[in-house]
């Protein structure tokens, strides 16, 4: 997790140092992460970006369908969901912000899981 947030955008840099509840001080991690304090200050003083803001109504939109559909709702059906709602979105926007608020699980993880239970046949 470390290292990709190490070879990540400053951005993704200064998230994790906002996040980080642990024993290194707020100056150590960001001598770390090679950011400064001004730039740290600077990225939560800025405004959310455009795609961010576009992003807030499928999103909103995803959570609520996610709901009502009790958590079984993957990306396919997830998009052909929204776009029913009249929202313009593809399966891979849909499943960048499904991805994003850990409500999908990355293919290579759900084999990991299976592999380590000793389950070869999926059941």
């Amino acid at each position: 997790m470390v290292e990709r947030v190490l070879r990540g955008p400053k951005a993704m840099r200064f998230a994790f140092i906002d996040a980080y509840r642990g024993p290194l001080s707020r100056s150590r991690l960001r001598a770390l992460f090679e950011v400064s304090d001004r730039g740290m200050r600077a990225w939560r003083q800025r405004p959310p970006s455009r795609r961010r803001r576009e992003d807030m109504v499928p999103l909103a939109h995803i959570r609520e369908q996610r709901r009502l559909s009790l958590g079984s709702c993957g990306r396919p059906r997830m998009t052909a969901e929204l776009k029913d709602l009249g929202l313009a979105v593809g399966e891979c926007r849909v499943g960048r912000l499904m991805k994003g608020e850990a409500l999908i699980r990355h293919w290579s993880e759900d084999n990991a899981e299976r592999d380590s239970r000793g389950d070869t046949n999926g059941h």
